[in-house]
């Protein structure tokens, strides 16, 4: 029905009219209420997580920074305590000090002020808690508050944490570098910072009320959200979060208030409401200027306003008004859907920003955040192509891009590298720059070019003054970014700054937590984690664990003789090699010291005695026994290595590395450099030998040790001219042990110095009393082991022990074998020299078994061969050992040096050596070794017969 211009004439006409308007702006009305009622609280809750998310990166930043100064504190302690003066410390670093501090102090245990950096004369009194605090090796944080200015805030650290007594260092933070954290906020926010006692720290902007304001609402258990700001006539949004410095700084929290101008923070609202009113007057001016038969069209466009607008209420962005009226509606619903557009862009930024942020929250890995950004790049900018780059922190010219993800989830990525070119043009960039069509485009992305893209945005990374990260960005058309565009990327970008600062540091922690800061090779804990799931794997799949307990035969002696920084090369060294004899799902561990665990999985269950572990065996202990050079020494070593199975031996964590350990100990009594698998018969053993150390460290102070002298005698003149202390130890219940029962437990577990130190004493003791009761002057011969000779305060202790007894230096004789003294030749001859100048007689201990090197022997500053009871026990009937004990003779004398020969027990041993040239002789053939008052009896027959003037030798 055709309705003419005159409608408004008639009832008729003006009552659809009225309804025309009633049922045209009332919709309108309802739905501009109604949406931005939901708008209104979205845009609210959006921006609390917000500021509360911004508050958290707030607080990260400042932790982060404190982090930072504490280590720089800790390396001016390092330099200070490594004997580097102050002055030296503050040319050496000084400018990049004064950018962190304004002061820094030494403060010695004497109270002694050391300036490194302005004028700190009176550093901040410490409590005693912050003191003990300081002493476990930590650092702490002081305050002092100022009525009218910035609080002035110390960090305090252990000169030495091994030795806090030393002192401390202690530098006053710069308030510009630690508050100087607006990169992390939009230009619209402000914050503070709070201690716990509601005292302003910081403000960015002045805010006097807000400490009051703050305590009230904690007494009155509110939220601190709810904090009244407001500022430049405008009213703040706020949220807060909370670091807590306790266990890092000895300090309570510090609260991080961040607030937002409500006309910012809400201006899409402001927008909302000005284009609804609008919206509502076209309606009206439609109303008048439209006939009845536009009325009906006009009910068109006004219902799709309305759907959309319900649809944008609830959050479905992505639907479109269509009218295609010619007419104000048409453009009121590309207006609707513009408004719709960019409030669905704003939400999908804010929701990607949200997501980043929860990144930085929660320290995801560097993967994760990898593909989040590959995800959700394309959410902020339209694009065709994403890439991230993450550069080598070991190597800066290098990196890998990540361009993609697979069907089964994983990155796929490939190798660049950046020249110098490059990196000066992304410092110049540091914000962003863009590659337009026809251009260079930096090797970097030439990858990236093949693939068809014609331009491309690079937004670096910077993570303190050293490029991180790019994100790569790629058009397959040219492409100019808006400003807007490029700002939400930028923003992005600094997000993930912070994320893959925070999990760097994450790993880096982990890294710390789990895996040996020497070798690189996972520790105990790591250990604690793989072998458990090892075994668990094995009684699932039905397979075999082997772990495999190695112990580096020599290591304490090329630690002791080298230092402890050539002990550290020679530790990475043999993890090379041990690294290199396994396979790719073997585990190397090192628990410590010289101990290494290796775990061999996924072994065949029905082997007995697995070819794989003495395959992997055969190779480390060869591997290992290779020779070379350490600091312009050649060195070797061997390897004792125990074995045990799972679930064969064992079938839990404790159990399987106790029995290997056994196994290892059984391998070290077989003579060393060798492997041995665990048997139930080794428990036992185990067993005893640790009843007989625990037995063995109670002998000293249970006086039940006892010396016993082998007499040596003069061949020429028959005379007793010296005697060999040996040790005997009389166990409680068990009776006489002999010393091949317990030296060596003695020298495997280092009680072999503190018993050593007692035959020294007790020997040099013994000949003095016996020299005081008048009876003839000998020497008395003590054996030194190994690690006594590889103390470095033997001649100290031999010194000391002269003078408490009182015996002079020509009574004691020390015997020491050959492979002692081969093992370090130069420290040898040092040591040795400083005995022969105390006036001591050394001899070589079982000559002919060990090395027998006559260049070494002539440069030892030595006085005596012993040749070992092995050759003499068969003089009579083996002429090929009397020829070697004729041999020995002659080179002993060839070179000055006194021959005595062991073990003689019949007078036809003794009459060949008498015609070789021997000079003294040691054996049952004279006496069986005595204790002591036997011994002196036997020395004061000897005396009787002696002419006067023998005895007053």
């Amino acid at each position: 029905m055709k309705i003419d211009a005159t409608f408004l004439g008639s009832k008729v006409g003006r009552r659809i009219f009225v309804l025309f308007i009633i049922s045209a702006l009332l919709p309108v009305a309802t739905l501009a209420l109604f949406s931005f009622s939901q708008v209104t609280t979205h845009l609210y809750e959006q921006t609390k997580r917000h500021l509360h998310q911004s508050s958290k990166a707030v607080g990260m930043a400042i932790l982060e920074r404190l982090l930072g100064l504490e280590a720089e504190l800790q390396m001016v302690a390092f330099y200070t305590d490594s004997g580097t003066s102050a002055d030296n410390i503050a040319e050496s670093f000084g400018e990049r000090l004064q950018k962190r501090f304004t002061r820094i102090s030494l403060v010695t245990d004497v109270n002694q002020v050391t300036s490194v950096l302005g004028d700190l004369r009176k550093p901040p009194a410490l409590t005693k808690a912050e003191y003990k605090y300081i002493a476990d090796g930590k650092s702490v944080l002081s305050i002092e508050h100022r009525d009218k200015s910035l609080p002035r805030i110390f960090v305090a650290t252990a000169l030495n944490p091994k030795n806090p007594a030393r002192g401390l260092v202690v530098g006053e933070v710069d308030n510009v570098y630690l508050w100087d954290i607006r990169d992390t906020l939009t230009l619209t926010m402000e914050f503070c910072v709070l201690d716990s006692q509601f005292r302003v720290l910081f403000c960015s902007h002045p805010a006097p009320d807000i400490v009051t304001s703050a305590a009230k609402l904690e007494q009155s258990h509110s939220a601190l959200h709810e904090l009244p700001w407001r500022q430049d006539e405008d009213d703040y949004l706020v949220n807060f979060w909370s670091i807590f410095l306790k266990a890092a700084f000895f300090v309570p929290e510090w609260t991080i208030i961040v607030g937002e101008s409500k006309s910012q923070a809400l201006k899409a609202l402001t927008t909302f409401k000005e284009i609804f009113p609008l919206v509502i007057l076209m309606a009206i001016l439609l109303v008048l200027l439209l006939s009845t038969s536009q009325i009906r069209r006009s009910l068109v466009p006004l219902e799709s306003l309305r759907d959309g607008t319900r649809r944008i209420a609830n959050r479905e962005f992505d639907s479109r008004v269509d009218v295609k009226s010619g007419d104000e509606f048409e453009e009121l619903a590309d207006s609707f859907n513009t408004m719709a557009f960019r409030l669905g862009r704003q939400f999908t930024v804010m929701a990607t920003m949200a997501e980043i942020d929860r990144l930085i929250l929660s320290a995801l890995d560097t993967k994760h955040i990898v593909k989040t950004i590959l995800l959700r790049m394309r959410d902020i900018v339209v694009c065709d192509f994403v890439g991230v780059t993450l550069i080598d922190a070991d190597s800066p010219r290098s990196g890998r891009t990540f361009s993609g993800i697979d069907a089964a989830g994983e990155l796929t990525s490939h190798d660049i590298a950046l020249s110098t070119e490059d990196i000066r043009i992304l410092r110049d960039n540091l914000g962003h720059f863009q590659i337009r069509n026809g251009e260079r485009i930096p090797k970097y992305l030439q990858p990236l070019a093949q693939k068809g893209t014609k331009s491309h945005v690079v937004l670096p990374i910077f993570v303190d003054d050293e490029l991180s990260a790019l994100i790569l960005i790629g058009f397959m058309e040219h492409t100019e970014l808006s400003d807007e565009d490029i700002t939400q990327a930028r923003r992005l970008a600094d997000r993930v700054t912070v994320a893959l600062s925070n999990a760097s540091w994450e790993e880096k922690l982990y890294r710390q937590a789990h895996y040996d800061p020497l070798t690189d090779l996972p520790n105990r804990t790591l250990l604690k984690d793989r072998l458990p799931q090892a075994i668990v794997r094995a009684k699932r799949n039905n397979t075999q664990v082997a772990v495999l307990f190695l112990d580096l035969d020599r290591f304490k002696s090329i630690n002791d003789s080298l230092g402890h920084a050539a002990g550290d090369l020679f530790l990475r060294e043999i993890t090379r090699r041990l690294t290199q004899c396994v396979r790719a799902i073997d585990t190397v561990a090192r628990l410590g010291g010289d101990e290494f665990t290796i775990i061999i999985p996924d072994i065949t269950a029905d082997q007995e005695v697995t070819p794989d572990v003495t395959l992997i065996a055969d190779k480390i202990l060869s591997a290992i026994a290779e020779p070379f050079m350490l600091h312009g020494h050649e060195v070797s070593t061997t390897a004792s290595i125990g074995i045990a199975l799972c679930p064969r031996d064992a079938d839990d964590y404790d159990e399987l590395l106790k029995n290997a350990d056994s196994a290892m100990y059984h391998a070290k009594s077989k003579g060393r450099g060798n492997y041995q698998f665990y048997s139930r018969d080794l428990n036992a053993a185990a067993i005893e030998r640790l009843d007989m150390e625990n037995s063995l460290r109670h002998a000293l102070d249970q006086d039940q040790l006892e010396l016993y002298y082998h007499p040596q005698v003069e061949i020429s003149s028959g005379q007793i001219v010296g005697a060999e202390a040996l040790l005997r130890w009389w166990h409680p219940s068990k009776g006489l042990i002999q010393p091949a029962e317990f030296i060596p437990l003695a020298e495997q577990t280092s009680l072999i110095v503190p018993i050593g130190e007692w035959v020294l004493k007790t020997a040099c003791a013994q000949n003095k009393a016996w020299r005081n009761a008048g009876l003839a002057p000998i020497r008395v011969a003590v054996n030194l082991a190994a690690r006594q000779f590889s103390d470095q305060d033997l001649v100290r202790k031999i010194d000391r022990i002269l003078r408490q007894t009182g015996l002079d230096p020509e009574g004691l004789e020390l015997e020491i074998t050959e492979g002692t003294v081969m093992e370090d030749t130069e420290t040898a001859i040092k040591i040795l020299n400083d005995l022969k100048g105390m006036g001591l007689r050394v001899a070589i201990d079982d000559f002919g078994t060990g090395y027998s090197s006559l260049t070494y022997l002539k440069q030892f500053p030595i006085h005596t061969l012993k040749v070992d009871q092995s050759f003499v026990r068969d003089i009579t009937t083996d002429r090929h050992d009397a020829s070697i004990v004729a041999t020995i003779i002659g080179l002993g004398h060839s070179l000055n040096l006194k021959v005595v020969a062991e073990g003689v027990e019949t007078q036809e041993q003794l009459n060949i050596l008498r015609a070789s040239g021997c000079d003294e002789f040691q054996g049952y053939l004279t006496s069986k070794p005595l204790p002591a008052r036997e011994f002196e009896v036997l020395l004061a027959q000897a005396t009787s017969t002696m002419m006067p003037s023998q005895r007053a030798l």
